[in-house]
């Protein structure tokens, strides 16, 4: 299950997709059947097939969602592009990539320059707004895209994960430590320790420690009205945990006894998960949906179009 700007899509338990939400470019009318992994970006749509084919649907203004021939093993999406891992360890992006520039204190962003692709081979990728960085096969990281904040000078040493956002990048090293870099991120706040998950927001970051509990740094941000604006600084919950997702503006995690906590901007209600226990959970700019230990779907926050068998809680 993945969500994007306003839709979610999820693979069912006969490998058909379902989408719900908006579907003002076809991103919420998944035509293809037999998936085994998903990707959701802000208006399209990308699945690997039983055959290791990828398929995608949706907007397609620049290319993103004109996947090119071959066979892959991961994929992923963001608004204006789309980088997959071929069979073979090798980087395949198609559509355009996004660059920013600041004017004041607002970000005017549009598509630049068509995506590139690194040389190499690569065990693990991460695509953000503007840029997308991706473990390589020895353990080394490897940036591209935009870079004005210095979000794609990744550090040396070797890595086991990286979650990358608009303007910042943070991984997990070999020896479980944390590196981060790029901007509107106050460095100073990066936590020490040892740490097993890591998932990143628009100003913030969050991680699992090693003893299961959460921390995250950074600030707390939220759009109104398209206007955006930092709140204040990021909390973290209390508890252990299991898994955890970020998105823009709030973040949800699963708790070792399969609860789920939210916090965050609660426009919405997109931070009040409801009551029960989850196997997975996703959260985008303006909902959460989870997948409850039955199967079932529950999604919260503000409320889309959605097909039979997936209900929306109400706090």
């Amino acid at each position: 299950m993945a969500a994007g700007a306003s839709h979610t899509c999820a693979i069912r338990s006969d490998d058909t997709i379902a989408c719900w939400g908006d579907s003002a470019y076809g991103q919420a009318d998944a035509p293809v059947s037999g998936a085994r992994a998903l990707a959701i970006g802000g208006f399209h749509g990308c699945a690997i097939l039983g055959d290791d084919t990828v398929d995608c649907w949706g907007v397609n203004v620049y290319g993103q969602a004109e996947a090119p021939s071959g066979t892959f093993k991961a994929v992923d999406v963001d608004e204006y592009h789309t980088c997959a891992i071929r069979n073979d360890g090798t980087i395949a992006c198609w559509g355009f990539r996004e660059t920013c520039r600041r004017s004041g204190n607002a970000f005017h962003c549009s598509p630049s320059a068509p995506a590139t692709s690194p040389s190499g081979t690569f065990k693990a990728l991460d695509t953000g707004r503007h840029h997308a960085c991706a473990v390589r096969s020895d353990g080394s990281i490897t940036c591209w895209g935009a870079n004005t904040y210095g979000q794609a000078d990744a550090p040396e040493g070797t890595f086991k994960a990286v979650a990358v956002n608009s303007f910042h990048s943070c991984a997990i090293r070999s020896d479980d430590t944390l590196a981060c870099w790029g901007a509107h991120l106050p460095l100073a706040d990066m936590p020490s320790g040892t740490f097993k998950a890591i998932a990143a927001g628009w100003y913030h970051t969050c991680a699992i420690r090693s003893d299961d509990t959460i921390i995250c740094w950074g600030r707390q941000s939220s759009c109104r009205d398209s206007r955006c604006g930092i709140d204040g600084e990021i909390t973290s919950p209390s508890g252990t945990f299991k898994a955890l997702y970020s998105g823009r503006f709030h973040v949800c995690a699963i708790r070792t006894d399969g609860t789920i906590a939210c916090w965050g901007d609660n426009t919405d209600g997109r931070a009040d998960p409801p009551s029960g226990t989850f196997k997975a959970v996703t959260a985008s700019e303006y909902h959460s949906c989870a997948i409850r230990s039955d199967d079932a779907i529950v999604c919260w926050g503000a409320r889309r179009r959605s097909p039979g068998g997936v209900h929306w809680f109400s706090p």
